[in-house]
């Protein structure tokens, strides 16, 4: 039995924009059909680390915000705070980036919520039954809100491959203590010859785990919590993740903290995945590489592994934009394992494992 997964490209016209055609793939697919009178609706995004310029777009959110009002929901946008200590790591930080960023109520039409609390210890345990994690600890609005719509720019993670609806709904709804459980047993390496001792590693570290001896970086595994935060920012491919087993366990885990979420809301939870600046970092980054290929479009399902199978599909099928990090591969059947060297395939196939969705879609095009 395959999901229907609803697809609209990325061109526009006179008297039908992006956002006509984002309404009109929403009602397509059903995702807020379920959404009753007075329910509190979360709008998960994820409102980029200062710096990054390829954040979704606020007028997207905007559009959905007016929608669930339509529907006599009451909705509010929300994300939790960082592992790491950026100007997103408590409440009153993130608030204030958001705000920078364009998600203010003015614009929106909604207030911005952090979900865990004014620095990240505000979260509820849920029970469940993974093949790694007995209970997951998750941000409290979230689970309190009566429904959830999940908003995820589609991009390239150095951590999962690609980051989509599952990582936006995994480690952008847990609490730091949520975090923490996911990210531990990850361990990096120095890769010494590469190393140049500039110490950018040594101040972004949140967890003081990262020294220089003799000017090359070294890493206390006693400190280190595995966040991943170190290779992000190394310009002289210094650091690598020691990841064997441990990357599929990371990438279980966070499908397993997906589940526990997605549980406590039934039917009352829908996907939009927007494929558009689909760069190869994360939006945790201060910075936005060009994308990896052109602007795909926007898709939207009630199957969570579904659309992120469906969208990894399209980006795969496109050319390479020869100006990005793919500019040496004249052509790519898997882009996102040649970004990271990660087998993103893991989080899919445990979605479909423990029943958080199907691999297997039925692509509907919207025009």
């Amino acid at each position: 039995m395959e999901s229907k997964v609803f697809y609209t490209d990325a061109r526009a016209m006179y008297k039908r924009n992006l956002y006509d055609k984002l309404k009109t793939i929403v009602r397509r697919s059903e995702i807020l059909n379920n959404i009753e009178e007075n329910d509190l609706v979360a709008i998960k995004i994820h409102a980029g680390e200062p710096g990054n310029t390829s954040f979704l777009n606020p007028s997207f959110v905007s559009s959905i915000v007016d929608m669930i009002k339509e529907r006599k929901g009451k909705p509010f946008i929300t994300d939790t705070t960082t592992l790491y200590a950026q100007l997103r790591h408590n409440a009153i930080d993130y608030s204030i980036s958001a705000i920078k960023h364009g998600f203010s109520f003015s614009s929106i039409g909604a207030p911005f919520i952090v979900a865990d609390g004014l620095i990240g210890d505000d979260y509820l345990t849920i029970k469940i039954d993974g093949e790694i994690l007995k209970e997951v600890y998750i941000g409290s609005d979230i689970i309190n809100a009566d429904a959830l719509i999940v908003l995820s720019h589609f991009k390239g993670h150095e951590l999962t491959g690609f980051g989509g609806a599952i990582k936006n709904v995994g480690m952008g709804c847990a609490s730091k203590r949520g975090k923490f459980q996911q990210h531990s047993g990850l361990t990096p390496k120095i890769i010494e010859d590469n190393c140049t001792g500039c110490g950018l590693c040594v101040s972004r570290c949140s967890f003081n785990a990262i020294s220089l001896t003799e000017k090359i970086a070294t890493i206390d595994e006693k400190k280190c919590k595995g966040c991943g935060d170190c290779l992000v920012v190394c310009r002289s491919s210094a650091i690598k993740i020691k990841w064997v087993i441990k990357a599929e366990e990371f990438q279980k885990k966070m499908t397993e903290y997906t589940y526990g979420i997605l549980n406590t809301k039934k039917e009352k939870v829908g996907f939009i995945n927007f494929l558009i600046n689909i760069t190869p970092d994360c939006d945790c980054c201060n910075w936005s590489d060009l994308s990896i290929v052109p602007d795909l479009g926007i898709l939207a399902s009630k199957d969570i592994v579904a659309i992120d199978k469906a969208s990894v599909d399209l980006v795969n099928n496109a050319p390479i934009n020869p100006l990005g990090k793919l500019k040496d591969k004249i052509e790519s059947k898997d882009k996102f394992y040649d970004l990271n060297k990660i087998n993103w395939r893991v989080q899919l196939e445990h979605g479909q494992k423990i029943g958080l969705g199907n691999i297997n879609y039925q692509l509907i095009t919207v025009k």
